[in-house]
């Protein structure tokens, strides 16, 4: 035996991750298609999207030979890992904002059975304090009465903005 084949080694590993990333992507599309809310859609759609576009791209640069060629993969992931968090971000507050999500659906604190659990063990419970722990932080249920989405439907009232639902 002369030694190894790098191409034939690079390359199938190249193939299995370009594969295994569609595989991803093909799963979020599937998600998209049979989840029936905003939140677990908009999930789908990030999660595994990320991280399948994230193995071709690999993958790609694998079989690929030239440097340019793997610094312009590494741009495209770089940019997808900037922009694709972002844009759920946006979708989610858009989808809160226009009443889609229901307030039961989002969770702001740990539930009554964590806190109980770390109150007796004495640990700083998270709705005691500011995000760090410290004094003068609002608890979950100060927040949620806040936020202006009650059990009324908010979905066509906005202020002169256009931006938040009047309460």
């Amino acid at each position: 035996m002369t030694g190894w084949d790098w191409d034939l080694i690079t390359d199938s590993i190249g193939l299995v991750l370009i594969l295994a990333g569609a595989v991803l992507c093909l799963t979020a599309a599937i998600g998209l298609l049979r989840f029936n809310d905003l939140l677990t859609r908009m999930h789908a759609a990030t999660k595994p999207q990320v991280l399948g576009v994230l193995l071709v791209l690999c993958g790609v640069a694998l079989s690929k030979e030239g440097g340019l060629h793997i610094g312009m993969l590494l741009l495209v992931g770089i940019f997808q890992m900037l922009t694709i968090p972002v844009g759920a971000h946006m979708v989610g507050r858009a989808g809160f904002r226009t009443g889609q999500v229901a307030p039961s659906d989002i969770h702001l604190g740990p539930s009554s059975d964590h806190v109980a659990a770390a109150e007796a063990a004495g640990m700083p419970v998270q709705g005691e304090g500011g995000r760090d722990g410290g004094p003068g932080g609002a608890d979950a249920d100060e927040i949620s009465a806040g936020s202006g989405f009650h059990d009324e439907d908010h979905s066509g009232t906005f202020d002169e903005d256009g931006e938040r639902p009047l309460s």
